[in-house]
């Protein structure tokens, strides 16, 4: 998780734009989002994934390496892609943190990078049909820390 939230990525540059832009109140907002949508993720990875590693036995293991290759030509696919976008930059004096702090938790929901971790690398570092509540307690601990504090230093 600490190798996955130091790599620079759309949520570094919301947090560094936000900061620089809108004053770092509104950064600190962002990675709140962020850490939420990252404790979203955790939530449904614990319960989801232990809820269908029971019920699905061995067709678990296969559907998610499925879901992982999915993910995996997914980003190839969108790597690849020839289409651009054009940004154009309308600056408003308005934006509250409550914005700032819904983006960041909007962009953690949409980001492949987190999506593939929760949905296919943290289950398999994560025994989830053995999960007890200090086990869980740890977890989103250490995703507050892991995020909260490699995201404004990446």
């Amino acid at each position: 998780m600490l190798v996955l939230a130091a790599i620079p990525s759309a949520s570094v540059a919301l947090v560094v734009t936000r900061s620089a832009t809108l004053g770092v109140t509104n950064g600190i907002a962002v990675a709140l989002g962020i850490i939420l949508g990252d404790l979203v993720f955790v939530t449904l990875a614990i319960l989801g994934m232990s809820f269908l590693a029971e019920t699905m036995g061995s067709f678990f293991a296969v559907l998610r390496y499925a879901g992982g290759a999915y993910l995996i030509w997914l980003g190839v696919t969108l790597l690849r892609s020839k289409q651009q976008m054009e940004l154009t930059r309308e600056y408003s004096s308005k934006l509250s943190l409550a914005a700032s702090f819904i983006s960041g938790l909007f962009l953690t929901l949409g980001d492949i990078k987190a999506i593939l971790f929760y949905a296919s690398l943290f289950p398999a570092f994560v025994d989830m049909s053995s999960l007890s509540a200090n086990d869980m307690i740890g977890i989103v601990i250490v995703t507050i820390l892991g995020v909260g504090l490699l995201l404004p230093t990446s």
